[in-house]
């Protein structure tokens, strides 16, 4: 299980916002926005009557963010700034768009050897792991 990465150029949201959470290393252009725009909208995300689809980058929002924040962005549909969100330690780094791919290269060309990487992730994932076999463990009891 390598590492994946974030290069985000530009505005993520709904399932886009999903996709960056999900990865390990996130470079994020400082004005890219990034939100979950479904309850904003009045409807849940396709396939799932609650509020977040559980597998999906949603549920990893309580692992990146405080539970305060989580519920702030998914129920009223907050949108953050890359800058904001670095600033809050919740993505790695947000930088000016010239900079983007040269910072995102860096860290991706920094993850050799890919042995090394890869056990650090899974050991740092392990209570991704747990958390994820929770919520989708609540998810099937609806």
């Amino acid at each position: 299980m390598l590492p994946d990465s974030a290069q985000v150029n530009g505005d993520a949201a709904g399932f886009g916002s999903s996709l960056v959470f999900a990865c390990d290393l996130i470079v994020a252009r400082e004005d890219a926005t990034i939100v979950d725009t479904h309850l904003g909208m009045g409807e849940p995300p396709v396939g799932s009557p609650f509020g977040i689809v559980p597998g999906d980058g949603g549920g990893l929002l309580a692992l990146h963010m405080t539970p305060a924040k989580a519920k702030e962005y998914l129920m009223l549909a907050k949108p953050y700034t890359a800058a904001e969100l670095a600033h809050a330690g919740i993505i790695n780094h947000a930088v000016p768009a010239p900079d983007l791919a040269g910072v995102a290269d860096d860290l991706v060309a920094r993850l050799r050897p890919a042995m090394a990487p890869a056990w650090t992730k899974r050991f740092t994932n392990r209570h991704v792991v747990d958390h994820l076999a929770r919520t989708l463990g609540a998810s099937m009891a609806y």
